[in-house]
């Protein structure tokens, strides 16, 4: 189980276990409908082009995610399911999604899909930046989607549409892709450990540009 503390002037305060963290109050709220987001692709960011060259304003449903791996091969136009790029994040307490009650910052998932074992799939694009943050990032994401399921999925599946595969998988996949990770990351990795935990979520590495030598 987890549990976090905060010691304040000496005093130790309880903040939350994994029971309260992934079961919030009834009075917090995400956004229900899709956030129009600029993207901003104007060529010559690394990781944009590749975004942009990924999604094609979906045309391609997600079958282009074959590129970051194993989970993703083998998704072919007919078995393509849908796509969504820059997904908002962001938690509201009061039942009312106004900015003044916002609780948790807003950030954007750079896509949203279906692995080929029709997972939910949350995944983090980087290129060329090896910063650590991008663990806390991912961690973040994953406890989002894991945490408020619950108020996502009517969104998700009203969105996906006859996309959304008919049998539910209960565990969300969540990767960080990159072509340049840190020397340290995998090291850290290791106290965020997921698989076989019942978190109902686990993180995944993908490298992209991995060379091997031959022989």
């Amino acid at each position: 189980d987890l549990s976090f503390s905060l010691q304040i002037d000496g005093v130790l305060k309880q903040l939350y276990g994994k029971d309260s963290l992934l079961t919030r109050p009834g009075n917090e709220k995400i956004r229900n409908e899709k956030i129009s987001r600029n993207s901003d692709d104007k060529r010559g960011r690394l990781e944009k082009d590749l975004q942009a060259f990924i999604y094609e304003d979906g045309k391609y449903r997600n079958r282009k995610l074959a590129y970051f791996g194993e989970d993703f091969i083998d998704l072919t136009k007919d078995k393509s399911l849908g796509i969504i790029r820059e997904f908002p994040t962001g938690v509201f307490t009061d039942g009312n999604i106004k900015e003044s009650h916002r609780i948790l910052p807003d950030n954007y998932v750079d896509f949203v899909s279906f692995n080929k074992y029709k997972e939910l799939s949350v995944i983090e694009l980087k290129v060329d930046d090896s910063s650590l943050e991008v663990i806390s990032q991912l961690l973040d994401y994953a406890l989002f989607f894991r945490t408020y399921k619950s108020q996502l999925l009517p969104f998700l599946k009203s969105h996906f549409k006859d996309d959304y595969p008919k049998v539910e998988k209960p565990r969300i996949a969540c990767y960080v892709v990159n072509n340049r990770f840190h020397p340290r990351f995998n090291k850290l990795m290791k106290y965020y450990e997921t698989k076989g935990k019942d978190y109902g979520f686990e993180m995944k590495q993908v490298i992209l540009g991995q060379t091997n030598e031959i022989g």
